[in-house]
């Protein structure tokens, strides 16, 4: 991949990871009681939501081959992002139930911001914020072993001396 592409891909992966971490923030504090005032904050949660969502379109498509009125590139690459953070918070989830363990926790933000959460949502909440703490681990890990790969050391080892 080009040096220009490996900026694209850490510049996307520095803003899903910037959504990740504020998100995890935002749903810690509706997990303890605080509502969300802010609409800044509720804008965030609310891409958050739209991102679960994709993710579990993605999911779908992958599993079924049902495809939603999302871009299938742009769900499935979603997708591709979130597969080892599910891996860790998730034991034993089959391929088949991904999608609809996404649109859970997409539809557990929704309630939680719109302030109808039920109890039976809250374990989607806490699966939807430690799903977004492993996504930001998992999306630092791969831009700092981009940066490895890319900023390796060019020299052809120890240099000879020149004798003319």
């Amino acid at each position: 991949m080009s040096a220009s592409g490996n900026e694209f891909r850490e510049a996307e992966y520095l803003g899903l990871g910037f959504l990740a971490v504020t998100s995890s923030e935002l749903l810690d504090q509706l997990l303890h009681g605080q509502s969300i005032e802010d609409e800044d904050d509720r804008y965030t949660l609310r891409r958050a939501e739209t991102f679960l969502r994709e993710v579990s379109n993605g999911a779908r498509l992958v599993t079924s081959g049902v495809s939603s009125d999302a871009s299938a590139i742009e769900t499935v690459r979603k997708l591709t992002y979130s597969v080892e953070p599910l891996k860790l918070i998730q034991d034993g989830i089959r391929s088949a139930d991904v999608g609809q363990t996404f649109e859970d926790m997409a539809h557990a933000i929704d309630s939680a911001v719109t302030g109808a959460m039920d109890q039976a949502e809250r374990g989607s909440l806490v699966a939807a914020k430690n799903f977004f703490r492993q996504l930001h681990v998992f999306l630092i890990a791969q831009i700092e072993a981009n940066q490895r790969r890319t900023s390796g050391d060019w020299s052809f080892g120890p240099t000879l001396p020149v004798h003319a």
